[in-house]
């Protein structure tokens, strides 16, 4: 299992570049926040389990606010709903908009060794 990501760390993507908000995510909660170069991006979501089904909810949030530091900071920008099975099975869409910061959030899963990946291009 990996280690928890600390929601205060910030990292910053560059042009044209993926930047992982976790991996290997296999337990409910938030990614780090990450700073998008370009005002529109892509987000990623990708899982899998070991056996047999599964699924999980990952919720895309966005902020204007330079350093967010409460839910209240926060909209959601959309949800990737993903059915999971022993073969990775994903989903993407594009966020327009000139938001300083994006995360990510494992909202639910389930399944065998069920895991969860999920990154942004921006």
């Amino acid at each position: 299992m990996p280690a928890a990501e600390n929601p205060n760390d910030v990292r910053l993507v560059g042009p044209g570049r993926r930047q992982a908000l976790f991996t290997g995510r296999t337990a409910t909660g938030f990614s780090s926040v990450v700073k998008p170069y370009s005002a529109d991006m892509t987000v990623h979501a990708k899982g899998s389990t070991t056996a047999g089904a599964g699924a999980s909810v990952v919720i895309f949030y966005v902020s204007d606010v330079e350093s967010p530091s409460v839910d209240g900071d926060w909209t959601e920008a959309g949800r990737s709903t993903l059915t999971l099975g022993t073969d990775a099975t994903s989903d993407h869409f594009v966020i327009k908009g000139n938001y300083l910061n994006v995360r990510a959030k494992v909202d639910s899963i389930s399944g065998t060794g069920a895991s969860i990946d999920a990154g942004v291009v921006s």
